[in-house]
Protein backbone atom coordinates (compact mmCIF):
# COMPACT_ATOMS: atom_id res chain seq x y z
CA UNK A 1 0.00 0.00 0.00
CA UNK A 2 2.79 2.31 0.68
CA UNK A 3 4.48 1.18 -2.21
CA UNK A 4 1.51 2.31 -4.46
CA UNK A 5 1.19 5.47 -2.35
CA UNK A 6 4.63 6.28 -3.03
CA UNK A 7 4.55 5.22 -6.90
CA UNK A 8 1.55 8.28 -6.95
CA UNK A 9 3.03 10.71 -5.35
CA UNK A 10 6.60 10.72 -5.87
CA UNK A 11 6.54 11.84 -9.57
CA UNK A 12 4.14 15.02 -8.36
CA UNK A 13 6.30 15.77 -5.00
CA UNK A 14 9.69 14.73 -5.90
CA UNK A 15 11.47 11.43 -4.11
CA UNK A 16 12.59 13.55 -0.76
CA UNK A 17 8.83 14.88 -0.62
CA UNK A 18 7.56 11.72 -1.47
CA UNK A 19 10.23 9.83 1.54
CA UNK A 20 9.08 12.15 4.41
CA UNK A 21 4.92 12.13 3.70
CA UNK A 22 4.52 8.06 3.41
CA UNK A 23 7.76 8.27 6.38
CA UNK A 24 10.24 5.82 4.53
CA UNK A 25 13.80 6.64 4.79
CA UNK A 26 15.15 7.67 1.03
CA UNK A 27 18.26 5.16 2.17
CA UNK A 28 14.85 2.52 2.13
CA UNK A 29 14.02 4.10 -0.73
CA UNK A 30 17.39 3.70 -3.12
CA UNK A 31 18.37 0.25 -1.48
CA UNK A 32 15.11 -1.47 -2.99
CA UNK A 33 15.67 0.47 -6.43
CA UNK A 34 18.98 -1.28 -6.72
CA UNK A 35 18.51 -4.88 -8.29
CA UNK A 36 19.76 -7.67 -5.91
CA UNK A 37 23.17 -9.43 -5.85
CA UNK A 38 23.99 -11.43 -9.06
CA UNK A 39 27.13 -13.23 -8.46
CA UNK A 40 27.10 -16.02 -5.66
CA UNK A 41 28.44 -15.36 -2.44
CA UNK A 42 31.87 -17.24 -2.25
CA UNK A 43 32.51 -19.80 0.81
CA UNK A 44 34.33 -18.48 3.45
CA UNK A 45 38.06 -20.08 3.65
CA UNK A 46 38.21 -22.09 6.46
CA UNK A 47 40.36 -20.42 9.09
CA UNK A 48 43.85 -22.12 9.60
CA UNK A 49 43.54 -23.00 13.31
CA UNK A 50 40.50 -25.19 12.40
CA UNK A 51 40.19 -28.53 14.71
CA UNK A 52 39.98 -31.36 13.39
CA UNK A 53 36.80 -33.64 13.60
CA UNK A 54 38.89 -36.00 15.89
CA UNK A 55 39.67 -32.81 18.08
CA UNK A 56 35.85 -31.93 17.97
CA UNK A 57 34.78 -35.26 19.11
CA UNK A 58 37.44 -34.75 22.36
CA UNK A 59 36.10 -31.81 23.01
CA UNK A 60 32.73 -32.51 23.21
CA UNK A 61 32.88 -35.82 25.24
CA UNK A 62 34.74 -34.43 27.68
CA UNK A 63 31.89 -31.32 28.11
CA UNK A 64 29.62 -33.65 28.18
CA UNK A 65 30.81 -36.42 30.21
CA UNK A 66 29.17 -37.05 33.31
CA UNK A 67 32.22 -35.43 35.44
CA UNK A 68 31.87 -31.66 33.62
CA UNK A 69 27.97 -32.03 32.87
CA UNK A 70 27.12 -29.17 34.96
CA UNK A 71 30.53 -27.11 34.15
CA UNK A 72 30.85 -24.19 31.44
CA UNK A 73 32.92 -24.97 28.91
CA UNK A 74 35.60 -22.40 30.62
CA UNK A 75 35.25 -24.72 34.11
CA UNK A 76 36.09 -27.32 32.46
CA UNK A 77 39.20 -25.85 30.55
CA UNK A 78 40.67 -24.58 33.49
CA UNK A 79 40.01 -27.85 35.20
CA UNK A 80 41.95 -29.97 32.97
CA UNK A 81 44.78 -27.50 32.21
CA UNK A 82 45.01 -27.46 36.48
CA UNK A 83 45.13 -31.24 35.63
CA UNK A 84 48.16 -31.05 32.90
CA UNK A 85 45.67 -32.24 30.23
CA UNK A 86 45.23 -30.08 26.93
CA UNK A 87 42.59 -30.77 24.20
CA UNK A 88 42.47 -27.67 22.23
CA UNK A 89 39.72 -26.37 24.70
CA UNK A 90 40.62 -22.72 24.67
CA UNK A 91 39.38 -22.69 21.02
CA UNK A 92 35.70 -23.90 22.77
CA UNK A 93 36.01 -22.06 25.82
CA UNK A 94 36.59 -18.79 24.92
CA UNK A 95 34.95 -18.64 21.63
CA UNK A 96 31.09 -19.26 23.45
CA UNK A 97 30.45 -21.35 20.16
CA UNK A 98 26.87 -23.02 20.35
CA UNK A 99 28.31 -26.30 19.42
CA UNK A 100 28.15 -27.19 23.06
CA UNK A 101 24.25 -27.88 23.17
Amino acid sequence: MIDECFGVIEPLLGTKAACAAVGRSRATHYRRQRPGRTTPRKPRPAPPNKLSEVEIEAVLSELRSERFVDCSPDQVYFTLLDEGTYIAMSTFALSRSPTFK
